[in-house]
């Protein structure tokens, strides 16, 4: 970013680094305050949301739970009468069974009303309808067999069909007699052999649901809500909707669009809009009705919070802009009087006069720049002072040396010639000397080849002696892992037998668990039928010996396949040790194979041993040889290049002799050429003003 606002600027003219530094800080400053008040209201909207969720789906599951919980308590009721009578249905009289349904209308308070409902001729032979049905009236509790009319046909109504295949609550529906609205669990019973007797009918008012609901405090202005599978409205905010209004079929396009979409759903988050703002409804479905339990909430109240955040983010950023555009102000106020006051010093310098000095006044980078540029006038005034004395001394000296290369012109060109007859011998010295090293090169290169021939002998004899050595070690980890394996198959030969002896400790056991599992249905069953004739006081008890009947049918269930497991484990058991005993004569052999492969890379070794040791003698030898011949030619050749070097000196010494003869002459007219330049540096030194 910061890249980016420098490229802009530098395209800019500015007259002051006052405007500079304000267009550089301030649209960076602009641009992070921007984005860090952006992200804050963005995470905070996130959290808020999360929490949210959090709550209402805590809020949702509790009161599904207690839904749940409510319609469980209803539920037991006509199915622990089921349970109960399955055995005895056509023991009991009539006048039995009313008073056996008005006791267990009192279990539940919600429970409106029960009914038995038998099969055709299932009662009685010659009876096709046979039903009594217990309810409340007010404080009492009274029943009726007003159902067995044959114009009512119970056996084809919805209910009595549903109960027939398995339990089940209805749907809800409104009874314009009672004025309330209500729900039936039906659940059916049979005899020993499984044949269908009738059904059991439990009706449960839903006016303890509806109060929960319309009582259920969703934030300061949002709502609870339950809808049956259809989505019609059970209870809600506007009890008018109850039982005569689908949530699919409100007047508001979007509440309905949305209700058609939760109905499809099990669980989730919809929003639908109204003359109020935007409502986001979260909502469950109750696994065992199907219906829906919804909590709505305006998105108003929701990010009510982020609103005044919002205001704190505002006032905070506009806060932080004023005290920037002050702090950058008085900032560059300061370093514009520090840069006035050295420009004036550099105009001064500009125009030849270093008799100016700056205040130091800091010990920031400013006051250690002004202190810098004070030492800087102090030694250039030294530096010119010190030109104009020496441009004098320059003057004299130039006059002087002009003098010298004279006289060393005439000496010069004396040595210039004794050095060229030095030069001449030198040459056919260094001819001989070549000709006697190119003799002894030829030599010593016969001895090298004989050398590297004797060199690579030796380095083949060490890699067999080095391949043997490694396959002797395979040889001997081997043996050592054969005799492991052989001491790891006896102990797994050892282990398996152990196995086989507790598996047969628990089939035992097991058998002994199944034979205390039947005895325990049994009794549960005896003491259903026990709880039965003791009629309300053996309510809660018959429900406990159905529960005990369940568990040991399961316990027999669990126990016949741990002993079908246990079976199979002994038979894996005998196969697996007649595996490790094969295996075991097989490393025996592998064993004694591998020992006599150890025993050949011995033999092996021993005999690449002594050969290694002559081809090492006859390297050593062809080594001294080769290195004699090095030592002479590198004599011989030390020789040709001391001759060579003493030619080339003395044509050197004869070209810079020529050479100095030269500059010698060029030294003189530098001189002259010298003194003039000095008389134009002591004009020149004498423009400047110094202390």
């Amino acid at each position: 970013m910061a890249n980016v606002v420098h490229k802009a600027i530098s395209r800019l003219r500015f007259k002051s680094i006052r405007m500079r530094t304000f267009a550089f800080i301030l649209p960076i400053f602009l641009i992070t305050l921007v984005l860090v008040a952006l992200l804050s209201y963005m995470y905070s909207k996130s959290i808020i949301q999360r929490e949210v969720k959090q709550k209402m789906n805590v809020q949702i599951s509790d009161i599904s739970n207690e839904i749940n919980a409510n319609l469980n308590v209803h539920s037991k009721v006509p199915e622990v009468l089921a349970r109960t009578l399955e055995s005895h249905a056509a023991e009991f009289t009539l006048d039995q069974y009313r008073t056996m349904l008005s006791s267990a209308l009192k279990a539940n308070p919600d429970t409106y009303g029960v009914g038995i409902y038998f099969e055709p001729g299932r009662y009685d032979s010659k009876l096709k309808y046979f039903s009594t049905y217990a309810h409340r009236d007010g404080d009492k509790i009274v029943t009726t067999e007003q159902y067995n009319d044959p114009d009512y046909n119970y056996h084809g109504q919805n209910w009595y069909t549903i109960g027939r295949d398995h339990a089940a609550f209805t749907d809800p529906f409104y009874d314009t007699i009672t004025g309330t609205t209500m729900a039936t669990f039906t659940v059916p019973f049979r005899d020993t052999t499984n044949t269908l007797l009738g059904v059991m009918a439990g009706d449960i008012d839903l006016k303890t649901l509806q109060s929960r609901i319309e009582q259920t405090k969703v934030g300061n202005t949002g709502w609870a809500f339950l809808l049956d599978k259809q989505g019609n409205y059970i209870a809600g905010p506007d009890a008018g909707k109850n039982m005569q209004l689908k949530i699919t079929d409100e007047k508001s396009a979007s509440l309905s669009a949305a209700g058609a979409e939760m109905l499809q759903q099990n669980q989730g988050m919809v929003t639908y809009a109204d003359s109020g703002g935007t409502i986001q409804m979260y909502y469950e479905k109750l696994p065992d009705t199907g219906w829906t339990v919804g909590l709505a909430m305006p998105e108003q109240e929701l990010y009510a919070p982020l609103k005044g955040l919002l205001r704190s983010i505002l006032l905070v950023s506009f806060a932080g802009l004023i005290l920037t555009v002050a702090a950058v102000y008085l900032y560059s106020r300061y370093i514009t009087r520090k840069l006035t006051r050295v420009n004036e010093m550099s105009r001064q310098m500009a125009a030849g006069d270093f008799t100016g000095k700056l205040e130091v006044d800091s010990e920031d980078e400013f006051g250690n720049m002004a202190g810098h540029l004070n030492q800087m006038i102090t030694n250039l005034s030294r530096l010119l002072g010190t030109i104009a004395d020496h441009s004098l001394q320059v003057a004299s000296t130039s006059e002087e040396l002009m003098s010298s290369a004279n006289q060393t012109n005439h000496t010069t060109e004396a040595i210039v010639e004794n050095i060229q007859d030095l030069s001449a011998g030198a040459d056919q010295q260094m001819q001989s000397t070549r000709e006697s090293a190119r003799a002894m090169e030829e030599m010593a290169a016969g001895v090298q080849r004989i050398a590297e021939a004797s060199m690579d002998t030796a380095a083949a004899a060490g890699r067999a002696a080095g391949q043997a050595q490694n396959g002797y070690s395979v040889i001997t980890e081997a043996v050592d892992r054969m005799e492991e394996m052989e001491r790891t198959a006896a102990d797994a030969s050892s282990m398996i037998t152990s196995l086989s002896a507790q598996s047969q400790q628990i089939g035992n056991i097991i058998g002994l668990i199944k034979g205390i599992s039947d005895q325990t249905g049994m009794l549960a069953l005896n003491a259903a039928i026990e709880a039965a004739r003791a009629g309300e006081y053996g309510r809660g008890f018959s429900v406990v010996a159905g529960e005990v009947k369940k568990l040991s049918e399961q316990t027999a269930e669990a126990a016949g396949h741990i002993s079908t497991l246990i079976l199979e484990i002994q038979q894996g058991n005998r196969a697996a040790s007649d595996a490790v005993l094969a295996n075991a004569g097989a490393v025996q052999e592998g064993s004694r194979m591998v020992g006599e492969a150890g025993r050949l890379f011995t033999d092996i070794l021993g005999g690449i041993g002594e050969i290694n040791t002559q081809v090492h003698e006859m390297s050593a030898s062809s080594e001294q040889l080769l290195a004699g011949t090095e030592e002479l030619t590198s004599s011989v050749a030390e020789m040709a290049e001391v001759a060579r070097q003493a030619a080339e000196r003395s044509q050197s010494a004869a070209a810079a002799s020529e050479e100095q003869l030269a500059s010698m002459q060029e030294v003189a007219a530098a001189s002259t050429e010298l003194a003039k330049m000095a008389d134009g540096l002591q004009q020149a030194v004498a423009t400047f003003k110094v202390n």
